[in-house]
């Protein structure tokens, strides 16, 4: 009676270590996912930020049919103002007439090692933007127009890949999605479609052609 006493109690200890290891494993992977979660928002917010910069270019230039320079003063105040409304700090760094990168770093407080006493934890992300030499001259959508069809207000030219809108929507509409996006190699911002040697399939009835 006795020994069989003493085997249920070895059971429930075994049986209180084995629950103890799977919630370890479990909360450590929880915050590892939200840790990349977070680095990956942080990439995402710098390159909307560097986006928005980019947009503060020097319109006299434009006029006169020269390739757009970044306005260095507009462009720093324009990401800031960015980062700031999303809540996170960064900094801005003009390297060249047509080029910037963008340095942002948001804080991630962990649940799980939170609670045996570990802080939180700060990652970065960082964006380059080249301006093109091709600028687009053309509407946005309207807001109040928006649909499935018009998702976001971009112009109807905006250069940018799917990749790169994929990105924008998850970090404008603040979806958290767990966004990956494979880097193409070979691709530069002022190719043409037909440029790349991709065949084209129509993505809408409206456009059947590259004509």
């Amino acid at each position: 009676m006795m020994r069989q006493r003493d085997e249920r109690g070895s059971v429930t200890v075994w049986g209180a270590l084995i629950a103890l290891v799977l919630i370890t494993v479990i909360g450590i992977t929880v915050d590892l996912t939200g840790q990349v979660n977070a680095q990956q928002r942080a990439h995402d917010l710098a390159q909307q930020a560097g986006r928005t910069a980019a947009n503060q270019v020097q319109a006299a230039q434009i006029m006169r049919g020269q390739s757009p320079q970044i306005d260095t003063a507009a462009a720093r105040a324009a990401a800031g103002a960015y980062l700031a409304a999303a809540g996170v700090k960064g900094t801005v760094r003009i390297t060249g007439p047509t080029s910037l990168s963008v340095n942002v770093s948001v804080e991630y407080q962990p649940r799980f090692l939170g609670a045996i006493g570990v802080g939180a934890k700060t990652v970065s992300g960082d964006a380059t933007i080249q301006l093109s030499r091709i600028v687009a001259v053309c509407p946005v959508l309207d807001p109040e127009l928006r649909s499935f069809t018009g998702y976001w207000p971009v112009p109807v030219r905006h250069g940018m890949t799917l990749g790169e809108l994929a990105r924008m929507f998850n970090a404008e509409h603040k979806i958290g999605a767990r966004l990956t996006v494979v880097p193409m190699t070979g691709y530069r911002r002022d190719m043409w479609f037909d440029e790349t040697g991709i065949a084209w399939v129509n993505p809408s009835p409206n456009l059947r052609s590259l004509n």
